[in-house]
């Protein structure tokens, strides 16, 4: 997908959602997550071309970084020049996502990491759909992604000073914003790059409903933060899934 710079054909101000924006373009990695995705996704052979992965993609995170329903997400991408730039889509005469259609993203990333297939939320209801008793997977939603930095009180200065960001937790080697958290110990995978976590509510349950085939990138884990696992992704990337423990290290700020 030709993807312009976020937001940047409108204003020059950079305001500190345009600067957090900019900074997701670089971070996340979009190259991988639609083929991560795309398997999942409705075939499109039915209603209105579908918008491209990536789009769909970009539209779910937006929504959840900026605390948007549905039909606030999709008033954003009509009223905004900087949510249509960074979501990839063209002129105002363009027609933008659903609510309905964005809140699918959802289920399909959850499908991802569970290895079931795409089935839209109210599925259960129609007659002749599966029971939700004979649905095989996880329960999962997206929960962070991590960044792991050398110097942990530069970068957690940087995010509350320069992109406004709200501490929500804090440890003495973590910090965690709403779903964006930097972290200055071993990486869970012992490589130092992005992790995205699911939250599940209860992990072993969630390992026991994986999908026949799904391979384990890290076995079931009791750490002092939760219980967590990982799985594989198709691109051969860890993905974890952990359930959060109530009484845990990090602390809300005073």
């Amino acid at each position: 997908m030709k993807q312009t710079s976020p937001g940047l054909r409108q204003s020059s101000k950079r305001t500190r959602r345009r600067v957090f924006l900019e900074r997701m373009d670089r971070v996340v990695q979009w190259s991988e997550l639609p083929a991560l995705i795309s398997p999942f996704m409705p075939d499109g052979r039915r209603g209105r071309p579908p918008f491209a992965v990536e789009v769909m993609l970009r539209v779910h995170f937006m929504q959840q970084w900026f605390k948007l329903s549905g039909p606030a997400t999709e008033e954003a991408l009509h009223d905004m020049a900087l949510f249509r730039d960074f979501a990839g889509l063209g002129g105002w005469d363009e027609r933008v996502p659903e609510s309905a259609p964005a809140c699918a993203v959802g289920c399909c990333c959850h499908n991802a990491v569970s290895g079931a297939t795409y089935s839209p939320p109210f599925s259960r209801h129609v007659a002749g759909a599966p029971t939700e008793e004979a649905h095989m997977g996880i329960e999962a939603k997206f929960g962070f992604i991590v960044e792991y930095v050398q110097d942990l009180a530069a970068a957690k200065q940087f995010y509350q000073e320069v992109l406004g960001l709200e501490v929500q937790r804090a440890h003495e080697s973590y910090v965690q914003f709403e779903t964006f958290a930097i972290a200055s110990d071993e990486p869970m995978g012992g490589e130092a790059e992005h992790e995205l976590y699911w939250l599940v509510d209860n992990a072993e349950a969630a390992v026991e409903g994986l999908a026949e085939g799904v391979e384990l990138a890290l076995p079931l884990r009791q750490l002092p933060f939760g219980k967590v696992f990982g799985v594989r992704a198709p691109d051969g990337r860890p993905r974890y899934l952990l359930e959060l423990a109530k009484d845990r290290p990090s602390r809300k700020p005073s």
